[in-house]
């Protein structure tokens, strides 16, 4: 978990108001924050992919490459919703 606070450390944005008012749940406020914005991404992912592929000239290793990109941010999402859980 000490990970995750030292990525979100070095944000560029600053918090919303809700994550930066959390008190003694900041930790987990700031998982619900980076999991919020691993799903825009993995959403942006889906877009893209979908895009890629639907074009008639689709570029193959983009294509394969956007998945694994999709597939890595899912994998991190899981492991981030096991850590809210457990």
């Amino acid at each position: 978990m000490s990970q995750i606070k030292t990525r979100l450390a070095g944000r560029q944005r600053p918090l919303a108001p809700a994550v930066r008012a959390c008190g003694a749940n900041q930790e987990e406020a700031l998982m619900n924050a980076r999991l919020i914005s691993l799903r825009a991404r993995h959403g942006a992912l889906d877009r893209e992919v979908r895009s890629e592929a639907a074009r008639l000239s689709a570029d193959n290793l983009k294509v394969s490459a956007l998945k694994r990109s999709k597939l890595a941010t899912r994998d991190e999402i899981a492991r981030l919703e096991a850590g809210l859980t457990a």
